[in-house]
């Protein structure tokens, strides 16, 4: 049994989950798959259960079983080396043993860690071991691994997370609320603030006005019927030699002509905005006036409410043409991978870059 244990935010959480999922296909497609065991655990700046936001899983929960590297809903199974298939799971867990180590539970839970499993990564040596290229498909194949994870480790695709990720009732219902007004024309703008220092300091408000100035002069897109709406989710042909480390992140990379529809269709430009800092909503609503459609929730990671707000703000950005995001954040990167919507990474020195594994993120 693989266990991987997710940390960090929404974006983060949702690409080593993904980046899990590529990882169990892969050592299947390759004859030597092992079960997956993905643990979302509550913890500072995630006050919310993965079932709060998500749809949740059937009792007992429902795996995805891979077989030959396609996947089809199946029961939940040992799988072992030599086999054609194996499980994965994706689900909330409660147990101490799984818990953040810090000085107030003594890290405790890392002693236990280390006694029940053989081979460990705890979270900061990942980006260490992306550097140096690491084999983690051999690592993983030992077995009776854990992993602590806020960033990915293995090439993924956007079908991969949407497969993942669905929004429970609720939430769905609360992005369909909070995009009716959209047109094809609705810019995608996040403007990360608060506590991420990196986006304060080299993603200015400045940009994002200059930003969307050029986009409002473009000439709007034409309104489409309402059956030309729903766009299916598009399959990006992966080049050969994409599935390796180094070279995932940048291929297979595409332009989309067409922009993510989903809402009312119309011909003016509107501009949805992604913050966590109210200042920021008042200078855009000062400066565009009813042209920002924006939450009226204060943004907060302390609560479930909070959460699931920000998820709304993550999926309604996957709705938009064009997103511009703020530099250092996954928030909008993910977003756009949902949506499979360009993005631009709004950074000072004009190098705007993602630091994700996604296949087929449009990154301009």
């Amino acid at each position: 049994m693989n266990t991987i244990i997710l940390e960090g935010g929404l974006g983060n959480r949702m690409r080593v989950a993904a980046a899990a999922y590529a990882m169990a296909k892969q050592l299947a497609a390759h004859g030597t798959p092992f079960p997956f065991r993905v643990l979302w655990t509550k913890q500072w700046g995630m006050q919310c259960r993965f079932d709060e936001l998500f749809k949740a899983p059937a009792d007992p929960p429902p795996a995805l079983t891979i077989r030959e590297g396609a996947v089809t809903n199946g029961s939940s199974g040992g799988g072992s080396a030599g086999s054609a298939e194996a499980s994965f799971s994706l689900r909330d867990t409660s147990s101490f043993l799984f818990s953040r180590p810090t000085l107030k539970n003594l890290h405790a839970p890392r002693l236990l860690q280390r006694l029940c499993y053989r081979h460990i990564i705890y979270a900061p040596q990942i980006w260490y071991l992306n550097k140096d290229g690491f084999d983690y498909e051999a690592w993983f194949h030992q077995g009776g691994t854990l992993m602590t994870a806020y960033r990915d480790f293995c090439p993924w695709t956007s079908d991969d997370l949407r497969t993942l990720f669905q929004p429970n009732e609720e939430v769905q219902r609360l992005i369909d609320e909070r995009t009716a007004d959209f047109t094809p024309n609705t810019l995608g703008i996040h403007i990360r603030r608060t506590d991420h220092q990196q986006a304060i300091d080299e993603s200015p408000i400045e940009l994002f006005f200059e930003a969307i100035d050029k986009e409002l002069e473009k000439p709007p897109l034409k309104p489409v019927q309402p059956e030309h709406l729903i766009i299916p989710p598009s399959s990006h042909p992966v080049r050969e030699g994409a599935s390796t480390f180094d070279k995932g992140k940048a291929d297979a990379c595409s332009v989309h002509s067409a922009p993510s529809l989903t809402g009312r269709a119309g011909g003016g430009s509107s501009i949805y905005l992604a913050t966590d800092d109210e200042a920021t909503k008042a200078a855009m609503r000062k400066r565009y006036g009813k042209r920002v459609i924006m939450s009226d929730a204060k943004a907060t990671r302390e609560s479930t409410d909070g959460i699931r707000d920000a998820l709304v703000e993550m999926y309604a950005l996957s709705r938009t043409r064009h997103i511009f995001g703020s530099a250092g954040s996954t928030f909008s990167p993910i977003a756009a991978c949902l949506g499979d919507v360009p993005i631009t990474i709004l950074q000072r020195d004009g190098t705007g870059s993602v630091d994700l594994l996604c296949h087929n993120l449009c990154q301009i």
